[in-house]
This record gives structure tokens, sequence and C-alpha cells, in this order.
């Protein structure tokens, strides 16, 4: 319960509808950073930005995700005891 903190490498796919020029699409490894706040055991929001070089020309290629997760869970404890 409480805030946490999110990093790690992204693997990114990018499709480009372009109106004057030829449709284009790439994918590149980009880094993720991100943050939430865990209310209980079942709910937590998330925010995380990614970003990662769109072809070696074109400039940076950026998302925001926001992510709401519910946990279910199991019938049994870790120890194996039924709930």
């Amino acid at each position: 319960v409480g805030p946490y903190l999110t990093g790690g490498l992204a693997y990114q796919w990018w499709n480009v509808d372009a109106q004057q020029a030829a449709d284009s699409n790439n994918s590149a490894l980009g880094v993720a950073l991100g943050g939430g706040y865990r209310f209980n055991r079942t709910f937590m929001l998330e925010g995380r930005f990614t970003t990662g070089q769109f072809r070696s020309d074109s400039g940076q290629a950026n998302a925001f995700q926001a992510l709401a997760s519910m946990r279910f869970l199991g019938l049994a404890t870790p120890q194996g005891n039924r709930m």
C-alpha cells in the first residue's frame, strides 16, 4: 500500500499514416519511466511515459500510458491454506 516508481525498457511499434508521403512503420527499443499508487492488495493506478527513437532521422516517438489494475485474489494463500 502506497506510492511506487517503475522504470525499464520498452519495445515500441509505431505506425504512421502520412497524408503527404508514404505510410511508414517502425519498431525500436525505448525507455519507460513511471509511478503509481497501490490503494490496497487489490487495486492500483499507474502512469507511465515511454520514449524512443522513430527512425534515425525522424525524431523521438513518445507516449503516455495510464493504467488501472485490479488483482484477483486466488482461492489459496501463498502457504497453501484455503481462504
